[in-house]
């Protein structure tokens, strides 16, 4: 019965972008609503009313149920690819997040760093940026340890995502080093030997990625020759004598106007109020 009273505030809550702003934390969202749902409980019992307040958002929030697009997730990071919006490396682990980014980039892929479990709020602002970009079907490839959690950090993105097409490219059995096999540090009785991505190096990550890519190659190939192209191209340009004659002379004229019109201004109607106020509309004259 409590919970279902938790569900019907969270379903009434509508949020006021005035006063509150464009995006909130989901714990901003538990104190607005804590007077309301702390009286559900008996004394003895309000310390567990946040976690039955986060356990029926998710829900709610899984389900679909309530438009929760206010909410923000600043933990996890989150860059929409340039060319295939809709592949995306999802990485578990910060540690190799650099690599994997320089890889992303280089293909135009999405990337998802989950630090640590997969967030739905994460999920539904890349989907939604995505799908600013493309309707294409989205590939999730899942990065992760080679462990138990590894394991559902895939599978939550499956929920997440709320597709099949999730494929963990790494860390699987086939991929550890022979050097490196007894550089293990649990035993499960489902998937095995334990390990952790960082048993690669950054040559290994690489190459074993490129392997996972094949499908790809073509489109990829295409991509960078396109790109190394335009960059000699660019490099060439900005080379030339010529150019570099005309952008000192640039310079020189622009430090020449700056010292010539510089002018001092003051501010006839300043306030911190009308600073801060958006638009900003300040007035000024010159002396």
């Amino acid at each position: 019965m409590r919970s279902k009273k938790i569900r019907a505030i969270l379903k009434a809550y509508n949020h006021d972008f005035e006063m509150e702003g464009t995006q909130i934390t989901k714990r901003r969202l538990w104190y607005i609503l804590k007077p309301q749902i702390i009286e559900l409980f008996e004394d003895k019992l309000k310390k567990n009313a946040n976690a039955e307040f986060n356990r029926q958002f998710n829900i709610l929030a899984e389900a679909g149920e309530i438009n929760d697009s206010y909410i923000q997730d600043a933990s996890r990071e989150i860059e929409v690819g340039k060319i295939y919006p809709q592949f995306i490396f999802a990485v578990e682990k910060a540690t190799v997040t650099e690599t994997i980014r320089d890889i992303a980039r280089v293909c135009g892929f999405s990337l998802y760093v989950t630090g640590g479990q997969s967030s739905i709020y994460a999920v539904k602002k890349l989907v939604g940026l995505i799908r600013e970009r493309t309707d294409n079907a989205i590939l999730v490839m899942a990065i992760t340890d080679l462990d138990k959690a590894g394991e559902d950090i895939a599978r939550a993105m499956k929920k997440h995502f709320k597709t099949d097409r999730v494929y963990k490219i790494l860390l699987n059995p086939a991929q550890i080093p022979e050097d490196k096999k007894d550089e293990y540090f649990d035993w499960n009785e489902k998937i095995g030997k334990c390990y952790e991505l960082d048993i690669l190096n950054v040559h290994l990550l690489r190459e074993t990625i490129a392997k996972d890519l094949q499908p790809f190659s073509d489109k990829i190939e295409e991509k960078l020759t396109k790109e190394t192209i335009v960059n000699l191209k660019h490099q060439e340009v900005e080379n030339n004598p010529k150019v570099i004659k005309m952008q000192q002379q640039l310079n020189d004229l622009k430090r020449q106007l700056y010292a010539d019109t510089k002018i001092d201004i003051e501010f006839v109607n300043f306030s911190l109020e009308k600073a801060f106020a958006l638009p900003q509309r300040l007035e000024y004259i010159s002396k």
